[in-house]
């Protein structure tokens, strides 16, 4: 499960991807040791994400991306998805 919440106003969406299977999920703190991003590792990318992420190794991952510029990673079985930030 994604904890983030979606922007209100995501705007159309373009595509949708499927970018593997979940291998690794790493946090990222900043100065202040604050949650600055995860990166989630799947076996064909590497994305960086901003909040919380929560998911099981080998769970199916898709980025969907939108009219706004936005692209989002999304659990395969979930409509929850959090914002990609790289």
């Amino acid at each position: 499960m994604i904890l983030s919440k979606m922007p209100p106003d995501k705007g159309n969406k373009l595509s949708e991807t499927d970018v593997g299977n979940v291998l690794d999920v790493t946090p990222a703190f900043d100065l202040f040791g604050e949650l600055a991003t995860v990166r989630v590792e799947t076996d064909k990318a590497v994305v960086f994400v901003k909040g919380i992420v929560s998911v099981i190794k080998g769970e199916k991952v898709r980025v969907e991306a939108y009219d706004t510029g936005m692209r989002f990673l999304c659990l395969e079985h979930h409509e929850s998805c959090t914002l990609i930030i790289n």
